[in-house]
């Protein structure tokens, strides 16, 4: 990654998380997220704020391998919850030169903006992400019009929730050809399972699913809808 502020906000803010993970057993890659402060992080699974590694390099490598430096348009993120995931997506922009994009993020609850925000400026990476409080379902038609090459879905998985909010969002997709990326998607999480298979029966596409890819949030699915 070309920008170090994630990897040094990283490396800071979980520099002493739980001294029983085994350091060695980090995955090494020069070309990745600062994977040896994110194995580290795993070890904090069970709190549930953020998908963890290796989601976290998915997600980067998704957006960095997809999109173009002249894509234009709108990156969502539904759900930012203490805004890590918003740093990974971010840093992809960033380190894509993709200047005509730019990061709209939605989030219900004030406290998770808070700490969001908090992160984002010690990341020296929020400068140019926006934030929308409130249910995606009332904020989402009031803030996307323009096209969404990448959404990023993760706020709340009941079905019918996940249903509302990729139906508001799809057609903005779809004009940008464009890819909806999944949290927490694996069989034991049925309702997020069920709206994708619902989804894909109504619109068609293509869609893969990554079982083994994150701990409290288990599975990652990406979809690819019909144009």
């Amino acid at each position: 990654m070309t920008n170090t502020g994630l990897a040094k906000y990283l490396a800071k803010r979980f520099a002493h998380v739980d001294s029983s993970v085994n350091r060695s057993e980090a995955p090494r890659s020069r070309d990745s997220l600062p994977v040896g402060a994110l194995w580290e992080l795993t070890a904090q699974g069970r709190h549930g704020m953020t998908m963890f590694y290796p989601a976290w390099s998915l997600l980067y490598y998704t957006i960095r391998c997809r999109l173009m430096p002249d894509s234009e348009g709108l990156l969502i993120e539904t759900g930012t919850n203490r805004g890590m995931t918003s740093l990974v997506i971010e840093q992809a922009r960033l380190d894509l030169g993709a200047d005509k994009l730019r990061l709209l993020t939605f989030e219900i609850d004030r406290q998770n903006i808070k700490a969001a925000r908090v992160n984002w400026k010690s990341a020296d990476l929020g400068q140019q992400i926006e934030i929308v409080p409130g249910n995606t379902l009332e904020t989402i038609p009031q803030h996307v019009n323009e096209p969404v090459p990448f959404a990023f879905i993760d706020s709340c998985h009941e079905t019918n929730h996940v249903l509302a909010e990729v139906e508001l969002l799809l057609p903005w997709v779809i004009k940008a050809k464009g890819l909806l990326y999944f949290d927490n998607t694996n069989s034991g999480n049925a309702a997020a399972g069920r709206a994708l298979d619902i989804l894909v029966e109504r619109h068609g596409g293509d869609l893969i699913h990554f079982p083994n890819c994150s701990i409290t949030t288990p599975g990652n699915s990406i979809w690819a809808p019909q144009a």
